[in-house]
């Protein structure tokens, strides 16, 4: 349901060394290219999740159906699946606990929404949009004065 491809903006950081001392507008820059990129997994994860959608709306008649072939009358490799899946999104929800409680009740919210994916990069997304902009922020008084 597209949650592994909130990790994958990561992967872009592991091309570029780490400076030996990051100024603030390093850091912001940093952070707002974090945030483009979960933006683009955001994207990515909602086209997922459309598509799922429609096609579960388009073979199920109704959401009990739908649970029933995922869990109560699923093969044991379906229900797994059903299970590592849940444990998942359960475990992205929590990893933006943390920083705060209010992200991740926005993510669960709009989960139904959006899917999880989508939801939970769209948090980190605000979240690192807001730490770029604090730091540059922050950049731009200690150049004032």
């Amino acid at each position: 349901l597209t949650s592994p491809l909130i990790a994958l903006p990561q992967l872009l950081l592991w091309a570029f060394p780490p400076p030996a001392a990051p100024t603030p507008e390093m850091r912001a820059k940093a952070s707002r290219a974090l945030a483009r990129g979960y933006v683009v997994m955001a994207a990515l994860s909602l086209v997922i999740w459309m598509t799922n959608m429609h096609y579960a709306f388009k073979d199920f008649a109704s959401p009990a159906a739908a649970w029933d072939a995922l869990w109560t009358h699923a093969h044991p490799t379906v229900a797994f699946m059903t299970i590592d899946c849940g444990v998942l999104i359960a475990a992205v929800m929590l990893y933006l606990v943390p920083e705060g409680p209010a992200g991740a009740a926005l993510a669960v919210a709009l989960t139904p929404l959006v899917g999880p994916g989508t939801a939970a990069s769209l948090v980190l997304a605000s979240r690192e949009w807001a730490r770029g902009s604090s730091e540059a922020s922050t950049t731009a008084v200690k150049k004032a004065a």
